[in-house]
């Protein structure tokens, strides 16, 4: 099954993100004009109480 993937954009107009790179930019871009703060992903880790890759067993 291949990798799911969301949107980026809506209506006629959205497009298939390419990457969550692509997911990430875009909400970034919404974000930061909100002057909302952005986490790093060792805060975001924390924050979704997520293991790291070290910590899994495959």
């Amino acid at each position: 099954m291949p990798p799911r993937r969301a949107y980026v954009g809506r209506g006629p107009r959205a497009t298939l993100a390419e990457s969550n790179a692509a997911q990430v930019a875009k909400i970034r871009g919404i974000l930061k004009p909100l002057s909302l703060d952005i986490a790093t992903p060792a805060e975001a880790h924390e924050m979704l109480d997520l293991k790291g890759g070290d910590m899994v067993g495959f």
